[in-house]
């Protein structure tokens, strides 16, 4: 018996005690590869003898097997599949996990809408503010009759924390908050400026026995309620809350 008839009888008994059997076009590869690798490798760190090139020439066997094994996607190990797993197909339970968002709810919808709030600053005259109002960002223009300003936040409502001076009837209904920075481009003595005034904000946006409330809250300063309309500011408490 040669010498490579003996290696593949030996190796096909390891094999088959110690993983799955190989295909035996692949078993035939692999002990070609082997056996001409067997002069030189790695076979030159270890001592001497037939067990050592017999333990050294089975661990090159496996990881070739591993090698060309994964390159014709061929599974090693016992209880694998040659046939791989098909593709989840579109619109199926997974795909299809995802609950849809709610449509109608408090907070803004996925889409941009236009809103317009309005203020009664203390019957000298009317504020507003128009806003594209998106579920995380909310930019606003601010107009009184003598001056004008913009507002860009975005939406903090998990992490925001209602200060403690804040009266209940704004605590206990928010719907969502957005935090940013409003900049003041026209003052309201009409002086335009050459470097707009940057001010921290926050729109508190309440539902108060249905109806909407923004409580523009002016970062450790002041809080005062906006309306979606003037006739709406009018018929309601228009005061502001100051800090503190």
């Amino acid at each position: 018996m040669s010498g490579d008839d003996n290696l593949e009888r030996r190796l096909e008994a390891w094999l088959e005690a110690t993983a799955r059997p190989m295909p035996p076009e692949l078993l035939d590869d692999v002990v070609t590869s082997v056996s001409r690798a067997r002069p030189n490798g790695v076979r030159a760190r270890f001592p001497s003898g037939r067990p050592w090139r017999l333990v050294t020439g089975a661990l090159a066997v496996v990881i070739l097997a591993i090698g060309i094994g994964a390159a014709l996607r061929l599974p090693i190990g016992p209880g694998s599949s040659s046939t791989p797993a098909p593709p989840s197909p579109i619109g199926s339970d997974v795909a299809s996990a995802a609950p849809p968002s709610p449509i109608g709810s408090d907070v803004a919808s996925a889409a941009p809408t236009i809103g317009a709030w309005h203020r009664n600053n203390y019957n000298a005259g009317e504020e507003k503010l128009a806003c594209d109002e998106g579920p995380d960002i909310w930019t606003c223009d601010y107009t009184v009759p003598d001056g004008t300003g913009s507002f860009i936040g975005q939406v903090v409502t998990e992490s925001w924390t209602c200060p403690a001076w804040f009266p209940g009837t704004i605590c206990d209904n928010v719907t969502a908050v957005y935090r940013g920075y409003f900049a003041i481009d026209e003052p309201p003595d009409g002086q335009a400026t050459e470097t707009p005034e940057i001010v921290r904000q926050e729109y508190v946006i309440t539902s108060v026995g249905g109806q909407p409330v923004l409580q523009l809250y002016w970062v450790d300063r002041f809080v005062c309620p906006w309306y979606r309309t003037m006739e709406a500011a009018l018929a309601a408490d228009y005061n502001c809350v100051i800090a503190p």
